[in-house]
């Protein structure tokens, strides 16, 4: 720029998609995870439409990756970058994050291309959240019958079914505010788009490093 600083940025979706493959290898270097890797994004893009294989997936193998000093600067965009590596393999999707109109943001939108629209694929909106260990609390009876907030272990999140952890109450407030966020969104993308949109949205909530909940809005 005129007053010496450097911008940098990623020129197309070409580029885009090779980094996105070569962070994708560094990250899982087996050919096994790369595999299931792909199982479990094709099954959300091109068969049932369901995110839940693909968030087993990052909890899995991609989530703990951030564990130690990562951890200090780990949210909701670290969160969105995992699954973007997983989704980026495509060239059937335009893929926008923090996608902006009238003035909403979506934290990432996959829309069909143009050529695409014949097929029975969904346009997609995921909504990321975090929630770290310390916040995920809940009310435990004392030996004076009242009740006292405490923090859920790692060990006790990795256990827990993910009903009883969404009932949680921040971790519920997460999702009523990612559903509050997504049906916004959707109603302006309908009005942008009309009724060639194919809509499915998802909230994404990762809780520490030990699990990622979601549920389709």
């Amino acid at each position: 720029t005129r007053t010496g600083r450097y911008i940098l940025d990623i020129p197309n979706l070409a580029i885009r998609q090779l980094y996105s493959q070569q962070v994708l290898a560094q990250r899982m270097e087996s050919d096994d995870s790369r595999v299931r890797a792909g199982i479990a994004t094709a099954d959300m893009l091109f068969e049932t439409g369901n995110i839940a294989l693909l968030c087993a997936f990052a909890q899995e193998n991609l989530l703990n990756l951030y564990r130690g000093r990562d951890a200090l600067d780990f949210n909701e965009l670290t969160l969105k970058t995992i699954f973007m590596m997983l989704l980026y393999h495509t060239d059937m999707y335009l893929i926008d994050s923090e996608a902006q109109i009238e003035r909403r943001f979506g934290d990432l939108l996959m829309l069909l291309r143009p050529g695409m629209r014949h097929t029975e694929l969904y346009d997609i909106l995921i909504e990321f959240k975090h929630l770290r260990l310390s916040e995920t609390t809940e009310d435990v009876p004392t030996k004076t019958g009242r009740t006292k907030r405490e923090a859920l272990k790692g060990e006790e999140v990795q256990v827990r079914s993910a009903e009883e952890l969404m009932v949680l109450p921040n971790v519920k407030a997460k999702f009523d505010q990612a559903q509050s966020q997504l049906m916004d969104y959707r109603q302006k993308l309908v009005s942008k788009y009309g009724e060639e949109l194919n809509l499915r949205c998802y909230a994404v909530v990762s809780i520490g490093f030990e699990r990622i909940l979601w549920q389709e809005i």
